[in-house]
């Protein structure tokens, strides 16, 4: 027997099921493509801003954790536990012989106490230096010879002015035991020297003393004698 609601209830039927199809495709997420997705932090830019402050952050040094001044110091090796390789070089001092040149030379006569002599005397950046060569009056015993030293006190090597001295060599003519001899010694001077373009003037005032001399029982001894001098001189360069 046919029921007159029969079609309607199969088309209700029909309907809810689409309606509930409908539902659980709608529900369902929509398909990615994740060849064309990347993450922001892979396709975002480096900032070249942070780039130079990365860099000195990574090149700082490492603090010291403690003071610079208190930091532990070896102590140096010796002198004598020194590599030879580092030993320290040791040189001779050069003579500058260019102020051993003489300015001017000047040979003359003249007396030192009793000794008549003949002298020549060379002027030097580094003083006057002067030789004599003769003989003591006193004894009269063959030729005598001393030298000496002096530097200007007052004024140049070439002008007029007082000059500090020293000589050496037979400075005393004596006798010992009826024979003639010759003292060694040696003293200081003061002088005054004149000096133009072509003479030299000097006269000094000294102190000084010969060795001491012994035969048998005759003793000749030293003690202080005061010395005077004076010459003059022609230039000869």
């Amino acid at each position: 027997m046919f029921h007159p609601r029969a079609p309607v209830l199969a088309f209700l039927s029909v309907l809810m099921a689409g309606a509930v199809f409908a539902d659980e495709a709608g529900q369902q997420p929509a398909p990615s493509n994740d060849a064309t997705e990347q993450p922001a932090a892979a396709t975002a830019a480096p900032d070249p801003a942070s780039a130079p402050q990365a860099a000195t952050a990574a090149a700082a040094p490492t603090e010291i954790p403690y003071p610079a001044d208190r930091l532990p110091v070896a102590e140096p090796p010796g002198f004598f536990k020194r590599h030879p390789l580092t030993m320290p070089k040791i040189s001779m001092p050069k003579p500058d012989f260019a102020k051993f040149k003489p300015g001017s030379g000047f040979a003359g006569v003249g007396v030192f106490n009793d000794m008549i002599n003949l002298n020549g005397t060379l002027l030097t950046p580094n003083g006057v230096f002067y030789a004599r060569a003769g003989r003591f009056m006193a004894n009269n015993q063959g030729a005598a010879f001393n030298a000496g030293w002096r530097h200007p006190l007052t004024a140049g090597i070439n002008e007029d002015g007082y000059q500090l001295g020293i000589f050496a060599g037979q400075v005393i003519g004596d006798g010992l035991n009826g024979k003639k001899i010759n003292r060694m010694g040696a003293g200081a001077d003061v002088s005054y020297q004149w000096i133009t373009p072509n003479t030299l003037r000097v006269f000094s005032v000294g102190l000084g003393a010969g060795e001491s001399k012994t035969s048998g029982s005759a003793r000749l001894r030293s003690k202080p004698t005061p010395f005077f001098s004076y010459s003059i001189s022609l230039k000869i360069f």
